[in-house]
């Protein structure tokens, strides 16, 4: 099995990209709540497509990455992901 650092690369560059997509809508929906009569629909709403678009790249990184190194591109790509999500949570924390 020969290791191909390039795919490595890209796998942590898409999650990283996914967490910064995926946490920042959140946080950006968080700070735009409606009042009371929209805010379930708009949370449902932003939760539903923010999984959407979660799904979609992890299916696509799963059929292009399909192979001897799946495990290990998933496992760098889930690193990108929390990785993202440790520094928001840093940077946006009040203070």
């Amino acid at each position: 099995m020969t290791l191909n650092l390039l795919i490595l690369i890209v796998a942590f560059l898409v999650g990283a990209g996914l967490g910064l997509v995926y946490f920042g809508g959140l946080w950006l929906t968080l700070q735009n709540l409606p009042k009371p009569p929209q805010l379930i629909p708009w949370v449902l709403g932003s939760l539903f497509l923010r999984f959407a678009i979660a799904l979609g790249c992890i299916y696509l990184l799963i059929n292009y990455f399909a192979g001897e190194q799946m495990f290990l591109s998933l496992l760098t790509f889930s690193l990108g992901f929390l990785l993202i999500r440790n520094f928001l949570i840093a940077r946006l924390r009040p203070q």
